[in-house]
């Protein structure tokens, strides 16, 4: 589901490269221990590099840098290694969706998520832990909700849950937007309409939002902008290893905007 949040990036970073005068390429390698990336990945055939990975590590980052040329990963961020990342800002995003529902009269709110290991969705399971403690939103262990897989297996995850007598909240606040498809499965086999009973909030803007039935409430992500912006760093590292410059690491965050649509109700 994650992979196709990304089409639109590369586009938008595809037409940056290209006005800069770059030619983009795009490899795709699966290797979690990013062995083979200083053989694969000659520095004399590349001028800089956007990295997507799951998660940082410093295995990764160890490889990164041995082959000699500027980077900056994808949405894609850990706090302890030195490394500069475009992301999401996740912190805002979850906020505001958090404080939408309660303005709409919500008080029981949960959070449903796949259980990846992804750094950017294990950051948004956090960013509700936060901002239901900072707008002093009552946290109840059943409604935050970590289904361990996404598509028919969430959705029967959750279906057992809810039929079996847990009750869920009056809305939801899911990782993305892929995964409020077997939610609203889930939530209509349980015996549940949505927004009539359970409210349903996404993540990410995907142009699914609009045909889902009922239409899907979302923070939209401008990640044709996250694209451009990618390059437009990593353009400004390589004008600085030419210049001979300290690489500082630096972290461009992309707010969410809320798209309301039919699957919240008012309270």
């Amino acid at each position: 589901m994650r992979a196709l949040f990304f089409p639109p990036v590369i586009e938008g970073a595809e037409r940056e490269a290209r006005r800069l005068g770059y030619h983009f390429s795009i490899i795709h390698m699966y290797d979690e221990k990013a062995g083979r990336l200083r053989e694969s990945i000659k520095k004399e055939q590349y001028a800089g590099m956007v990295v997507y990975a799951d998660m940082m590590s410093p295995g990764l980052k160890k490889e990164l840098d041995g082959t000699d040329i500027p980077y900056v990963m994808l949405d894609c961020y850990d706090p302890d290694i030195r490394a500069s990342s475009v992301t999401v800002n996740n912190r805002q995003g979850i906020y505001t969706a958090v404080r939408y529902l309660l303005e709409k009269g919500h008080t029981e709110i949960g959070y449903v998520s796949s259980g990846t290991s992804c750094s950017s969705l294990v950051e948004r399971r956090r960013c509700f832990s936060y901002a239901c403690e900072d707008l002093e939103v009552k946290m109840c262990p059943e409604w935050n909700i970590v289904t361990n897989g996404s598509g028919l297996e969430a959705q029967a995850y959750l279906e057992e849950l809810w039929k079996s007598g847990v009750k869920p909240p009056t809305a939801l606040l899911v990782e993305n937007d892929m995964l409020a498809i077997p939610v609203y499965r889930a939530l209509k086999r349980a015996g549940y309409t949505v927004p009539d009973d359970v409210s349903v909030i996404g993540f990410d803007g995907r142009s699914i939002c609009s045909i889902m039935e009922p239409t899907l409430t979302t923070m939209r992500v401008p990640r044709r902008l996250l694209g451009r912006t990618l390059i437009m760093l990593l353009n400004g590292k390589i004008d600085m290893r030419s210049r001979s410059m300290e690489d500082v690491p630096i972290r461009l965050e992309m707010n969410a905007e809320l798209v309301e649509m039919a699957s919240v109700r008012k309270l």
